[in-house]
């Protein structure tokens, strides 16, 4: 692939992850890596095991560091349980 074609996008401080400037150009990068994951199966052809060549990526959320957004493959109730048990846990 050229290194023109492909876009540039900054590392977040905080996390470490790409941090795409808009909610849509995240909703995008993770439908094209979904896209390739299944094309890239269905013509190989060959047998996939549990969990390899699917993408993790689930939704897009804002990060208040790099005001930015990343992805993530945490459900909205995975994040919710866990700063439930981080909150109580202060306490």
């Amino acid at each position: 692939m050229d290194e023109k074609a492909r876009p540039k996008f900054k590392k977040c401080r905080g996390t470490g992850k790409v941090s795409f400037p808009n909610k849509l150009e995240a909703h995008w990068t993770m439908l094209k890596h979904k896209w390739s994951a299944l094309v890239r199966n269905k013509i190989d052809g060959r047998r996939v095991k549990h969990r390899q060549g699917k993408q993790a990526q689930r939704r897009v959320y804002y990060c208040k560091v790099c005001k930015g957004y990343h992805l993530t493959k945490w459900t909205k109730q995975n994040f919710n349980n866990y700063t439930r048990y981080r909150d109580e846990e202060r306490f």
